[in-house]
């Protein structure tokens, strides 16, 4: 956190450094106890392979456990998954699964730049981000089959 003051009109005796540290203190507090709770809340877990199980049991299995989860493909049976098993996940993290079957593009509205680089790294695509923040446009239109020559360009805000 910043703080800084233009020539201040200050009360009395109080000392800039005073008066920056009335300001500080408390907000600096509040802060720490909202990302104390935060972190609490969004408890770490260790993700399952999921590999080789039923399509429609592991979106079932993970979606009651909180995750958002995405599907290509649409085989009976998951192929790929990311995050890796093992892997520490946390609660509302995006789980991608990759089945056998023609894989169609996502809509990727709201996504994550780093989701969108793990779809691009398990599909082969070549991925090109603009800006920062969430995907609001993406190159390859929804439903469209892709390929590993494809490229993505996903811009974020």
């Amino acid at each position: 956190m910043y703080i800084t003051m233009k020539q201040p009109d200050l009360p009395g005796t109080e000392t800039p450094t005073q008066l920056m540290a009335d300001v500080f203190k408390p907000v600096m507090k509040r802060a720490l106890q909202e990302d104390t709770s935060t972190t609490n809340n969004q408890a770490a877990d260790k993700m399952l392979s999921y590999v080789n199980r039923s399509t429609s049991g592991a979106k079932n299995d993970l979606t009651s456990k909180g995750y958002k989860v995405t599907v290509i493909g649409n085989g009976n049976h998951v192929l790929k998954q990311s995050p890796l098993s093992g892997q520490v996940v946390m609660s509302h993290q995006r789980v991608i699964l990759i089945t056998s079957g023609t894989p169609k593009m996502p809509a990727l509205t709201g996504w994550s730049s780093s989701d969108v680089l793990r779809l691009g790294q398990m599909l082969g695509l070549n991925v090109k981000t603009v800006g920062n923040g969430f995907v609001t446009k993406q190159s390859i239109a929804v439903g469209k089959q892709v390929s590993e020559s494809d490229k993505l360009t996903v811009h974020l805000k």
